[in-house]
């Protein structure tokens, strides 16, 4: 009896487990139907990291004005020019701005420059901006309106001859876009800015490995922004012991330098030691090292 008991319980279990399938035969030809199922289950979302960065330049025009007072002198029986307040460097509204705005799914920098040049109606004019690095933040989650973007302004100082009475080339602007965060990795011996990545408060820096090893004291990641030797020193975070070998540490934040901070790892010439600062959890940032081929 048992035994018919668990062959039935074996039936019913394998009926119910099948899918249903029914067949008639019409005119000797078999037709049937059976039910398609299917269960939805997530999988592994990737995020490609897009850039894409609007600049939007002012006509950069300026006017100098010397300033001079045209005095006789009636030794030398000529005009001398004698400077009242100082030179002076004006343009219309909004022509000495630069604005940046990132439209990319991850922060980035934009590094502004000025060189000048001379010769010809060009005494020295220098000119500097406002902001010398524009960082912006991940578009992902804004609109089109309102994607980050901030603005810089060019100031000009120098003299321009007075030949130059039409519109003369001074210099020149450049702008550097890159994926630089405001965090930097230093140490005696290294030092450079993380990377940013499309997962947000996630950034790398792969450093190129020529030895057999990669050594450096004091070693500490820290916010650009703030001076280390000055400002608040709640933004350095450090490898209590130091690092080692590959695999995830936890970074703590510190309050000084210690002669336990460093990186003493093995390496082969040719290979690239990645590092990849977590900060998504503010109270348990961590740090992963990695030796790539």
């Amino acid at each position: 009896m048992k035994k018919l008991a668990a062959a039935a319980l074996t039936i019913t279990m394998a009926l119910s487990m099948s899918t249903p399938a029914y067949a008639t035969e019409i005119g000797g030809l078999t037709n049937g139907s059976a039910d398609i199922k299917a269960t939805y289950e997530a999988g592994t979302t990737t995020k490609d990291t897009v850039y894409s960065i609007d600049i939007e330049w002012g006509s950069l025009e300026y006017t100098y004005s010397p300033n001079v007072k045209k005095v006789w002198d009636p030794d030398e029986l000529i005009y001398k020019e004698i400077d009242t307040d100082g030179p002076s460097w004006t343009c219309s509204d909004g022509a000495d701005k630069i604005k940046v705005t990132n439209n990319s799914n991850a922060p980035i920098t934009a590094s502004l420059s000025y060189e000048p040049v001379s010769g010809g109606s060009v005494s020295y004019v220098e000119g500097a901006f406002d902001k010398k690095d524009i960082r912006l933040e991940s578009a992902e989650g804004t609109t089109v309106d309102n994607a980050p973007s901030d603005t810089a302004t060019l100031e000009l100082t120098g003299e321009l001859k007075s030949d130059a009475t039409t519109a003369t080339k001074i210099g020149t602007v450049k702008v550097e876009i890159t994926n630089n965060s405001i965090y930097k990795y230093t140490g005696s011996t290294l030092s450079g800015f993380l990377k940013t990545t499309a997962e947000d408060n996630i950034y790398t820096a792969d450093i190129e490995c020529t030895g057999t090893s990669i050594e450096s004291d004091l070693f500490c990641f820290l916010d650009s922004r703030i001076d280390p030797w000055i400002s608040s020193r709640s933004e350095r975070y450090n490898v209590v012991n130091g690092i080692t070998k590959e695999g995830v540490y936890a970074l703590q934040k510190a309050t000084w330098y210690a002669t336990g901070w460093g990186v003493n790892i093995p390496t082969t010439p040719g290979q690239t030691l990645r590092l990849t600062v977590d900060f998504s959890d503010a109270n348990n940032p961590t740090l992963k090292v990695q030796l790539l081929d």
